[in-house]
């Protein structure tokens, strides 16, 4: 089965797993505990408050997540697709400011956990290595 062609729009887009975990600041593994609709920049964002369990890189007990808003009467688009709180993900992270984004959009940036395990990216297109499963204190059995 060949992956999904990469989306026509002009956020990133990686072919593999190793290609975003290399341009991603770090790899948290946490559950979203808040949202709050807010801007940035002069822009409408959603900032979601993640409670970290593991991290790839340095010790954070939470970090702030912004993603861009859907605006009002509009459709929304990759880079707007929003995460749900009390959900556990696997989240790969950029440095915004002091702030932080995912590094491309949460499609192809965010894994659900479930009882440890963690499935595909949420486009289907990425799998998280073994050893950043390790890293997280994850399992490596595999779901979707």
């Amino acid at each position: 089965m060949l992956p999904p062609p990469p989306p026509m729009v002009d956020s990133a887009f990686y072919a593999t797993f190793e290609q975003l975990e290399s341009a991603s600041a770090m790899i948290v593994g946490g559950t979203v505990i808040t949202e709050e609709r807010t801007e940035f920049n002069g822009n409408d964002v959603v900032a979601y408050t993640v409670d970290v369990r593991a991290s790839t890189s340095g010790d954070p007990s939470h970090v702030e997540v912004l993603i861009p808003a859907v605006q009002e009467g509009l459709v929304g688009t990759a880079e707007t697709q929003g995460l749900e709180v009390g959900r556990e993900y696997v989240l790969a992270l950029s440095e915004l400011d002091d702030w932080w984004q995912l590094t491309s959009p949460a499609g192809q940036s965010a894994f659900v956990v479930d009882d440890g395990i963690v499935a595909r990216s949420l486009d289907g297109t990425l799998e998280i290595s073994t050893e950043v499963l390790d890293r997280l204190g994850l399992s490596d059995e595999r779901v979707g």
